[in-house]
């Protein structure tokens, strides 16, 4: 049996100059290999008319998974690809072909808990903020990301524009970071259009950032092993001791500019040379180069320095030759790339960040309706959580100033019969709640106003903000989160 999608949505390509925006469905692999055989009674099921069968996962041991169908027959099965599927999982399989037999994931829902939202509401990162003093608020949080994929579904159906769909910052992330991967593709001279998903993006940045990784530290230790390092008190220094010491050879080859036979005789030469600053130096140079060689991700570069280190063991000078101009070759072509890793660590590696931080904000609000909105109020940090229960509206909002905190949960039953709005107020900060309590009077007159019903005002001091989120824990309870639709 092979479970192979989980289906998605996404912006698959960046405007091009003649066609336009192609936007396509693209099934993400989800692929479970059956290590069992496939019982009967599950095709039964499929065969009686049912559309879906639910299956909770029993145990998630490395790739392999016991999922419990609630038909009560028990499967295994290997997970071939990059999407994790917990323990405690619960999915909703839908039969998809017979021959082989495979079974699409129409949902996956996973227990997660408020932790989750705080992460999200205290410490989103800055480039994610909304900034609520500019005018048009609700244009902020309807482009904000968080409706992409409904907004996507309805430009394929030709609902809407696609200024509209271009409008929105999970797009703008997407194509930037489309366009960026295709400039790295074309540096490297890949021709497959193998960036179709964050994934395959992730993995295309990090070679990158391995193929770059360590090429500065190299570079120095190799000035380091030619004296280049040595200011003019030292090097001045070195030549006195090596004439004192008779070895015409190191001077005569630093004098000719040979960089090999000067590497090959200092490193012949390095014991004697210890007790010296250049000595020193060239010891923690060689002994650096060699630890580098076990932990460089840049497999080629590990090679050519590994080749490097086992010249100069040998002794040979054509063999040293050899590797040290293949090394530095090497360095020359990774080092054509610091542009673009600059590129990364600058843009691409923050687009991957907001784009997660806005995944993770859609996945909270399938949690039964909880909604987080991070935003910025007076150039700081803040936050909003709204969630619908059954009987009220919960609404939490935090700000913060250099002097503290001051929060507010709103609570509003939805019933007509017991309208009454109850206001909550936490606060750190001793001035801030002796305002709250003298400014009681016209918040109750103010609501009055909006014939807005009060059924009671409360003033809390608080230590700190751990406190705090204790609280909105206990009113923003665990539920349910539906990571696929």
């Amino acid at each position: 049996m092979e479970i192979r999608r989980i289906e998605g949505v996404y912006l698959q390509h960046a405007l091009e100059t003649s066609q336009g925006l192609k936007a396509e469905n693209v099934s993400k692999q989800l692929n479970l290999r059956l290590l069992s055989t496939v019982p009967e009674a599950l095709l039964q099921a499929f065969s009686e008319g049912k559309s879906y069968l639910k299956g909770y996962v029993l145990e998630a041991y490395g790739r392999n998974l016991r999922i419990l169908l609630n038909n009560n027959q028990e499967i295994l099965a290997e997970n071939m690809s990059d999407v994790e599927v917990q323990e405690g999982d619960y999915l909703e399989l839908a039969l998809e072909g017979k021959n082989p037999l495979s079974l699409r994931i129409i949902s996956l829902q996973r227990k997660t808990g408020i932790d989750q939202i705080l992460d999200i509401a205290f410490g989103p990162s800055e480039s994610f903020l909304f900034d609520l003093g500019k005018e048009d608020i609700i244009s902020q949080i309807k482009n904000s990301g968080l409706f992409y994929e409904r907004k996507l579904l309805s430009f394929l159906t030709g609902n809407i524009g696609l200024n509209e769909i271009l409008e929105d910052t999970k797009a703008q992330i997407i194509l930037n970071l489309l366009s960026l991967a295709e400039n790295v593709q074309s540096q490297f001279n890949i021709q497959e259009n193998n960036v179709q998903n964050l994934d395959s993006i992730k993995n295309l940045f990090l070679a990158i950032m391995n193929k770059t990784e360590n090429l500065a530290e190299i570079r120095n230790l190799l000035r380091s092993l030619y004296l280049e390092n040595l200011n003019n008190w030292e090097l001045a220094q070195f030549i006195r001791f090596i004439e004192s010491s008779g070895n015409r050879q190191i001077l005569e080859t630093m004098e000719r500019g040979d960089k090999d036979v000067l590497i090959h005789l200092l490193y012949r030469e390095i014991q004697n040379l210890l007790h010296t600053p250049a000595g020193k130096s060239l010891n923690l140079a060689f002994e650096r180069l060699k630890t580098m060689v076990f932990y460089l991700k840049d497999t080629e570069i590990k090679e050519q320095l590994n080749n490097f280190i086992k010249a100069l063991d040998s002794g040979k000078i054509e063999d040293l030759r050899d590797s040290h101009r293949k090394l530095v070759g090497l360095l020359e072509e990774r080092e054509k790339l610091l542009p673009l890793r600059e590129r990364i660590e600058r843009d691409g590696l923050q687009w991957i960040e907001r784009l997660n931080i806005i995944i993770q904000a859609q996945r909270i609000m399938a949690n039964d309706g909880v909604l987080v909105v991070p935003f910025k109020w007076e150039s700081r940090k803040a936050s909003i959580i709204l969630r619908s229960d059954k009987d009220e509206y919960r609404v939490f909002v935090n700000l913060n100033y250099p002097e503290g905190f001051i929060s507010a949960m709103l609570l509003y039953p939805k019933s007509k019969e017991t309208k009454g709005l109850s206001l909550r107020f936490y606060t750190n900060s001793e001035v801030f709640y002796s305002k709250l309590e003298t400014s009681k009077h016209i918040l109750e007159s103010m609501l009055k106003e909006e014939d807005i019903r009060v059924k009671e005002i409360m003033f809390n001091l608080i230590p700190t903000l751990q406190d705090l989120k204790k609280i909105i824990k206990g009113e923003i309870h665990s539920t349910n989160l539906y990571l696929v639709v």
